[in-house]
């Protein structure tokens, strides 16, 4: 949760959830290795992968720094009990998937106080 300030002096109460970081540390894991993606080659990949591999929760704080952000996401598929992407684009799937769920579920807390 945090405030912003807004104008006129208000503040609203909101709810942050980790959003595309994911995919960024994810694609920069695979720059590091040699595999330089676009995200237009990105979304193709995840458009051709399997729906519904496995289910993160996004706001897992192993995703919250820098790193192999693609075994961090296998790793809590995997301590979850559910399949383990292992495709590039099977991750990334299951990182949107993952945070397109998180959206929904997450209450609207958009609360303007002066």
């Amino acid at each position: 949760m945090t405030n912003e300030g807004g104008i006129l002096g208000t503040i609203r109460l909101l709810k942050n959830i980790a959003g595309l970081w994911l995919v960024q540390e994810c694609r920069r894991t695979w720059e590091q290795e040699g595999r330089g993606y676009d995200y237009s080659t990105l979304t193709e990949m995840a458009q051709r992968a399997p729906a519904f591999i496995g289910i993160i929760d996004a706001d897992d704080s192993r995703f919250s720094i820098p790193g192999d952000m693609p075994n961090r996401i296998r790793a809590q598929c995997d301590e979850s009990g559910q399949s383990v992407p292992e495709s590039h684009g099977s991750v990334i799937r299951t990182v949107l998937e993952g945070l397109a769920i998180k959206y929904k579920i997450t209450p609207k807390t958009n609360y303007l106080m002066e």
